[in-house]
């Protein structure tokens, strides 16, 4: 064979040898391609919640799973390493404050249904209707088994946003009246973001007779308040004693699926006086530790004038009467009509949930003298204050990217103990919780300092300057009400220094049209093959070149001199 056959075949064969490698990986990559790349994956649902638990969201909602439902048509490859990618904006983050959220999955078999579940904040000012729908771009990238070629498809995914209803009761016509029939006036409001259909609230009351139950509310949009009404009997035994309303009520969401919710409705019951005068404190409510300016009631139930109205009030520890000798008088109340006298109550602290205060009543009726005594009774929710101490921010500025914690202290300055206290940060954009929402701390105690600890992730987006990161604390009083405050801690984030190298390999992206795939290739192996093979093979063409071509030159120059 002679030297130019040989150079020509040495080049041939590094080019057949290049060439054997890229036409593998094609020919696997093509085995795979059995249907067009815009049915590879079709979404099937969208939905707010998981697959046990579906949920109303709503703008303020943190933490809340998006699940989206996809069926693989990709033909008969397995897929492997298939990531989700949701672009998010406008108000709505991932639950770390990122405006991506990803979801993984190491392997998925052909034709098969899954779930992609996304936990995303809902900032207060995101927009929420009957008819609102939010539309991201949302990609779907993967492998094929045994090869390195990545494809993606790229939808529109459009999220409903109807918004979550907040319900509350209470009775709009209190007192009721111990020993005779009450028409009861159920006042509902919606302060949520969403609207509730086909409310049916169920009523009940220990040792009371409900007559009929309230009816049912078709629609209760947000920001409004509707009544309903109902007739209960309370027993004359009753009379002075605070009455608590069982509610159990169902409705719709505006999502369209059916919950139950159960609560309590707190009110309170006064004599029964049809030929006479009924008394009543205008707050049925006063916490104990603090001075609280109310009213006596006096009302009118006959069908005559009451002249000269006296009322004696002698309150029972732990109520103390203030700046009064307890002595009321009104001259005439009409009939069908009431009065009032301002007084003021101050509650020692205690462990009683309710106070007492005996009235003498003594009055004139359609010309006879009427006396009578009555005990007035009423809630004493505890005094509980608590309030931050001493804060403690590592690092003292933190920088923008970066991590830092906040430890502040509790300490209850009111007269009774808080239980079940928990800590909730609430959403600051571009500042996310790391770890969990809420953190319990269990009870705390009159003067006993409490610490937590928080732990914050900055976002690389996010702008220097001082922020106040705002933290509710709930807890339950005496009466096993919820209680909420909202304590502010202003954090100084000041700007990164640190210099970011990226060391992974650079890509090449060919888009195509929304729907279809986009095949990505690492330039450290071109389908599959190594850069450095490439690079070495290349290097033996050229130097067996070079060594061909000198040889041949020297082998003339050597001709030339004979």
């Amino acid at each position: 064979m002679s030297i130019k056959n040989m150079r020509y075949g040495l080049v041939l064969f590094a080019i057949s040898f290049i060439f054997m490698f890229l036409g593998t990986s094609s020919a696997s990559q093509a085995q795979c391609n059995l249907i067009p790349a815009s049915n590879y994956f079709k979404i099937i649902g969208v939905t707010w919640g998981n697959a046990t638990h579906i949920i109303s969201a709503g703008p303020g909602i943190n933490d809340v799973p998006l699940t989206v439902t996809l069926e693989n048509y990709g033909g008969s490859c397995n897929f492997i390493d298939l990531k989700g990618y949701l672009e998010l904006y406008g108000g709505i983050s991932d639950f770390n404050g990122s405006s991506f959220a990803t979801y993984y999955l190491n392997n998925l078999a052909p034709y098969s249904i899954f779930n992609m579940v996304f936990n995303l904040n809902i900032a207060k000012n995101v927009s929420a209707g009957n008819n609102t729908v939010l539309s991201y771009p949302f990609y779907i990238s993967w492998n094929y088994t045994n090869d390195t070629i990545r494809s993606t498809q790229e939808y529109n995914l459009s999220i409903p946003l109807y918004g979550s209803p907040d319900l509350s009761f209470s009775v709009k016509n209190q007192p009721l009246i111990a020993g005779e029939l009450n028409n009861v006036t159920l006042q509902v409001k919606n302060t949520g973001s969403g609207k509730a259909s086909d409310l049916s609230p169920e009523i009940s009351i220990s040792g009371a007779s409900i007559l009929t139950q309230p009816s049912k509310i078709s629609v209760i949009e947000p920001n409004t308040t509707k009544n309903v009404f109902f007739y209960a009997y309370l027993p004359s035994s009753s009379a002075g004693q605070p009455v608590t309303l069982n509610l159990d009520y169902n409705y719709i969401t505006p999502y369209g699926y059916n919950t139950s919710i159960a609560t309590t409705v707190d009110t309170y019951a006064v004599p029964n006086y049809n030929n006479g005068v009924s008394i009543s404190i205008l707050n049925n409510s006063i916490e104990s530790g603090n001075i609280q300016n109310t009213s006596i009631v006096a009302y009118d139930t006959s069908s005559y004038p009451i002249k000269n109205l006296t009322i004696t009030l002698t309150p029972s520890s732990p109520i103390t009467l203030l700046d009064s000798d307890g002595i009321i008088n009104f001259p005439t109340i009409l009939p069908n009509s009431k009065v009032k006298m301002p007084i003021s109550l101050y509650l020692t602290p205690s462990s009683s949930t309710v106070g007492s205060i005996s009235a003498a009543v003594s009055y004139i009726l359609n010309g006879q003298p009427e006396s009578t005594t009555l005990l007035l009774n009423v809630l004493t929710p505890s005094n509980i204050e608590l309030t931050n101490i001493n804060t403690v921010i590592l690092p003292s500025s933190p920088t923008v990217g970066s991590s830092f914690t906040l430890t502040s202290t509790l300490n209850n300055i009111g007269s009774e103990t808080a239980s079940a206290v928990s800590i909730t940060p609430e959403p600051i954009k571009g500042i996310s919780i790391e770890g969990e929402n809420t953190t319990s701390l269990g009870s705390i105690p009159v003067d006993t300092p409490t610490a937590f600890t928080l732990s914050f992730l900055i976002s690389q987006s996010f702008k220097p300057g001082i922020y106040n990161i705002p933290i509710m604390v709930s807890y339950l009083n005496n009466l096993n009400q919820q209680i909420n405050q909202t304590i502010i801690f202003p954090v100084n984030i000041s700007k990164s220094t640190a210099t970011f190298i990226t060391s992974s390999g650079a890509y090449v992206a060919t888009s195509q049209a929304s729907g279809n795939a986009t095949a990505y290739r690492n330039f450290k192996g071109g389908g599959g093959v190594p850069i450095i093979l490439i690079i070495t093979i290349i290097i033996i063409i050229v130097i067996l070149v070079y060594y061909f071509y000198k040889r041949r030159k020297n082998s003339k120059r050597t001709k030339a001199h004979q």
